[in-house]
């Protein structure tokens, strides 16, 4: 693909020259959990790594994912990235994406995770009746939902490596393989929108997020109140299925998301 201005720019190769970067720029901000554990008691005794390295280590292989689908999409044919399979993959793989964001709701807020669960049906069939509705739009709105989600992950991170023992390692593995989904689904969004540049600066902006949140909770022992964290869940929740069953949708209708 080449810019329209006749630059005769290679975006796809540029794509992923700016995912380098972005991968860079992450690793660059370890500066504040370095300077976090600075201030804090270790727990490296008990969690067996330094608290930067495992914010780092989770943030770069969580990018994978996304890298993963960018380097896919230049070796191989745009069509691939536009079909029918491709769409209800990616449809399947965001709403899986947002139940798992919708799941630890379940017991604490079983009332907000019916509502986030009805208002994502519903958004569905709003967007699906709405054909001007753009793939652009689908993958900013889905990038936006997950920027928000890795923000309290990040949290989530600090939070249990505080804790220490087993809970620090299983949550940042846990956290770590639930990002991989995360970057793969919104950088296949924004392939599929025929846009390569913006998938590499949406998985960089969600493992900038992601970092920054963790490093600054470490720093000063701070929580979001847990309705807060329901909160911003559901939404990202909703959104999440709402563009999942949509792509899910046109699929089994036989018609290409618009």
């Amino acid at each position: 693909m080449r810019f329209p201005n006749g630059l005769g720019v290679d975006t796809d190769r540029w794509g992923i020259r700016v995912g380098a970067s972005s991968l860079v720029g992450v690793a660059a901000l370890g500066a504040i959990p370095f300077l976090a554990a600075g201030h804090v008691p270790s727990t490296e005794a008990t969690v067996g790594f330094r608290f930067p390295i495992l914010v780092l280590g989770s943030a770069l292989v969580g990018s994978l994912g996304g890298v993963g689908v960018v380097v896919a999409r230049a070796r191989h044919p745009p069509s691939r990235f536009g079909g029918k399979g491709f769409s209800g993959a990616l449809g399947v793989g965001l709403t899986l994406v947002g139940v798992l964001v919708l799941l630890p709701l379940g017991s604490s807020n079983p009332e907000l995770t019916l509502l986030t669960g009805v208002m994502g049906v519903v958004g569905a069939i709003g967007l699906s009746r709405r054909m001007r509705t753009g793939d652009r739009t689908v993958a900013l709105s889905t990038t936006g939902a997950l920027t928000l989600h890795q923000f309290v992950e990040g949290m989530a991170l600090a939070g249990a490596y505080i804790a220490g023992g087993v809970v620090g390692v299983t949550a940042a593995v846990l956290l770590t393989l639930h990002t991989v989904a995360e970057t793969a689904v919104v950088a296949g969004t924004h392939v599929s929108a025929a846009d390569t540049s913006g998938a590499v600066v949406a998985v960089g902006l969600m493992q900038t997020v992601y970092v920054v949140a963790a490093g600054v909770t470490f720093a000063v022992a701070w929580s979001i109140p847990l309705f807060v964290q329901d909160l911003a869940a559901a939404g990202a929740a909703a959104v999440l299925l709402a563009v999942g069953l949509r792509e899910c949708w046109s699929v089994v209708a036989d018609r290409s998301p618009s």
